[in-house]
């Protein structure tokens, strides 16, 4: 395993960052308790498939590369779709 690589686990790691901070924000302490849990889990495992996984990110500019993933990110085929599901 590439440790310099940005696999799935970080970038589900930060998928619950924010649903934490969001949770946070509107009082769901409920669901606060459920995103630790979650996070607990994804580093606990973050050398084991799915989350070992690379997750290869190009460069880009925030706002373009915003842009260009909105378009894309609920088409068909998008596996990031399938890892979040269970967990947002």
């Amino acid at each position: 395993m590439d440790d310099q690589a940005f696999r799935h686990g970080h970038y589900l790691l930060g998928i619950e960052g924010l649903a934490l901070l969001r949770a946070g924000a509107r009082r769901r302490l409920g669901s606060v308790e459920a995103r630790v849990e979650e996070i607990r889990e994804i580093a606990a495992r973050i050398d084991e498939r799915p989350y070992s996984a690379r997750r290869d990110l190009p460069e880009s500019e925030l706002a373009a590369g915003y842009a260009g993933w909105a378009e894309t990110y609920d088409q068909p085929g998008n596996d990031t779709i399938a890892l979040e599901e269970p967990i947002v």
